[in-house]
């Protein structure tokens, strides 16, 4: 049974019990604790954790005080008799506002008390449930309770969100309010679907691990593992927190797996949660079968190579896959190690080092480590200008580190290029094998899709020697509008480590192609650019790569949304077909239009080399568009089964 909350041996037991991990305690210092243990899923760098836990008081107060926040019951803190894991709570306390100016109270918890748990253990689960009587909560689990408002009240259910803000905000001081604007993107159903993302991602990680057991005695399939199990490895981002599997999952094609970032945000968070990137994840399926990065002359154009913009080449390593895997490791707003060394340390702790010495050879990891090394990666990137390598390596080691981490990449790009992720297992697929028939519906859109409305121009259906990739890996500037829902626009003051990923702020203009071919803002360059290109920067100014469209419509679910274009300003694939209709032909929209989207358009982001020969004015009708909706959905895999060869 649990003491009550007056009990001498539960004070007693929160000196005790101070050190140990996940135990809370009353008062405003355990307010400060408490604190700390809920920015550790957010991503913030452990200076400032330490900053929290001894200086949480001066921080909140510093928010309210300089901020204008009022506070009312801010946060739960509570005390437990650690007997057991499963030890129910005794005592419930919350700081009365303003924020420790008032008195501060212990209540015991009562059957039908209602919660917010959070468990702390690299995952999110938020709840809203009553308390059952006699009901058992890990003591690891914080406690929310109340409401963070400024001016109106936020109804208690958005308690957790209004909290998780103020955490940001507090731990960002002069920076507070723009904090609370990136936090507040990360809604409670976003929260609640990256637990469910994040967890299976863990669930596929410990699935692949096993298989090291038993692992292949085919070398291909051994580096295909590998890949695998580095794609689903959250330990391979600064913070321990995400895989580059979190913006690439199976059931939605390999790209953006949560539902409501794709609906709001566009982008997704990287490893330091308030950082989100400047565009939406494009899938990783097909991409390995992109030829490098070249100049036609025939066409006059550049074609190939991963990434919006190209900037993954493959002219270094024969592979533009691979190197695309080179970017997000060190991309300050993805996976925000300070240097490529910091990836390959990590993945020399990882269970299959072994595995890996044995395909690429033991040098791989035979690197005199400074001691310093678990300190240096825990610090989010980038590094500074003065220090761009900052894991102090001899020559040699740091060869070894290039040569380890191309292997790595080498290893990712061959998982993805497998037939676990490139399979052409679609309806499209078995139509072409005779083992299939499009319906009515789907044959006129994909008549239309090759005549009157010229998708096919782009979107290539193959050819002689070519795989039907619906892609001609060139770049194009389809006059797409800007995504004001992008917190991106948002990053443009330092944060707690001094970092602005946008300093140009809401004039940010993505430059596409052009951009990467003028080395101008970029958050990751995996790839050098060849100086014969850079007289080809003007004419590719604003150009996105024309992605691949299978799996264009690959969804878990039928309600679940997906994002599309670069920067996911559309949110079906509904809309970005109309756009195509009807970008020249309806009137641009006033600002806050309700018409948005389908009797309006707002202006393009960029008119720089638009595309007004194939896209804008097709003159389809509704029922066409809505036919070639219901080909594209011909492209998604699943519809055969894979073949192993």
């Amino acid at each position: 049974m649990a003491r009550p909350c007056s009990d001498p041996a539960v004070r007693a037991n929160e000196a005790r019990e101070r050190e140990k991990d996940g135990v809370f305690k009353p008062g405003v210092r355990g307010a400060a604790s408490s604190l700390w243990k809920v920015v550790n899923w957010l991503g913030i760098s452990a200076s400032t954790k330490k900053i929290i836990e001894h200086d949480g008081v001066s921080a909140m107060r510093h928010l309210v005080e300089k901020r204008g926040f009022e506070v009312g019951f801010l946060l739960g803190v509570f005390v437990i008799d650690m007997q057991h894991d499963t030890t129910p709570f005794a005592c419930f306390g919350w700081n009365r506002g303003p924020v420790f100016g008032g008195k501060q109270d212990m209540h015991p918890i009562r059957a039908g008390d209602r919660f917010f748990a959070l468990p702390l253990d690299g995952k999110v689960l938020l709840g809203d449930e009553p308390l059952e009587r006699g009901e058992s909560i890990r003591p690891s689990s914080i406690l929310l309770r109340g409401s963070l408002y400024g001016g109106s009240k936020v109804k208690a259910q958005r308690a957790p969100l209004s909290i998780t803000a103020a955490i940001v905000a507090a731990t960002l001081g002069a920076d507070a309010s723009r904090a609370e604007e990136s936090s507040a993107m990360l809604s409670l159903k976003a929260m609640q679907e990256i637990a469910q993302v994040e967890a299976e991602i863990d669930r596929i990680e410990t699935q692949t691990i096993e298989r090291l057991a038993v692992p292949p005695d085919n070398q291909v399939q051994q580096i295909e593992l590998l890949g695998k199990l580095m794609l689903y490895d959250k330990q391979l981002s600064v913070n321990r927190n995400e895989a580059c599997a979190f913006c690439h999952m199976p059931e939605m094609g390999f790209t953006g797996p949560v539902s409501e970032l794709n609906r709001t945000t566009g982008s997704y968070p990287g490893s330091v949660r308030t950082r989100f990137s400047n565009r939406k994840p494009q899938s990783h399926a097909y991409a390995p079968l992109a030829p490098m990065l070249h100049y036609n002359p025939g066409q006059g154009d550049l074609v190939g190579g991963n990434f919006w913009d190209m900037r993954a080449t493959g002219r270094r390593l024969g592979n533009p896959a691979a190197e695309q895997a080179q970017g997000p490791p060190t991309n300050p707003v993805e996976m925000g190690l300070p240097d490529i060394a910091c990836a390959v340390y990590r993945a020399s702790q990882r269970p299959y080092r072994a595995m890996f010495e044995s395909v690429w050879g033991m040098q791989a990891f035979a690197i005199a480590w400074p001691g310093v090394v678990e300190q240096v990666c825990a610090r989010p990137g980038p590094p500074s200008a003065g220090e761009p390598m900052p894991v102090h390596l001899s020559s040699l080691d740091r060869g070894r580190v290039g040569a380890t981490f191309d292997q790595m990449a080498q290893s990712i790009a061959n998982y993805e290029a497998s037939a676990e992720v490139t399979n052409f297992t679609s309806k499209f697929d078995a139509v072409l094998a005779g083992k299939a028939k499009f319906t009515a519906e789907e044959q006129a859109g994909y008549d239309l899709f090759r005549g009157k409305a010229q998708c096919n121009a782009c979107h290539r259906d193959g050819g002689p020697g070519e795989d039907p990739l619906f892609t001609d890996f060139t770049a194009s500037n389809i006059g797409m509008p800007a995504n004001p829902r992008l917190p991106y626009y948002r990053e443009n003051r330092p944060d707690a480590l001094g970092y602005a990923a946008n300093t140009a702020a809401s004039s940010y203009i993505d430059g596409g192609v052009g951009d990467f071919l003028t080395h101008k803002h970029l958050l990751s360059q995996p790839s050098t650019v060849d100086a014969r290109w850079l007289g080809l920067a003007p004419q590719n100014h604003a150009r996105i790569q024309v992605p691949a469209l299978r799996n264009v419509d690959k969804r878990p679910y039928p309600a679940f949304v997906k994002a599309y274009g670069h920067n996911g300003y559309f949110t079906s694939l509904k809309a970005i077909v109309h756009f195509y209709n009807t970008r020249d032909v309806l009137p641009r929209c006033q600002p806050h239009d309700v018409g948005e989207g389908t009797t309006c358009w707002p202006a393009p982001e960029s008119t720089d080399n638009m595309n007004t020969s194939r896209v804008g004015r097709l003159g389809l009708s509704e029922v066409e568009e809505d036919a070639i909706v219901s080909f594209l959905q011909t492209l998604t895999d699943g519809f055969m089964p894979v073949n192993q060869h």
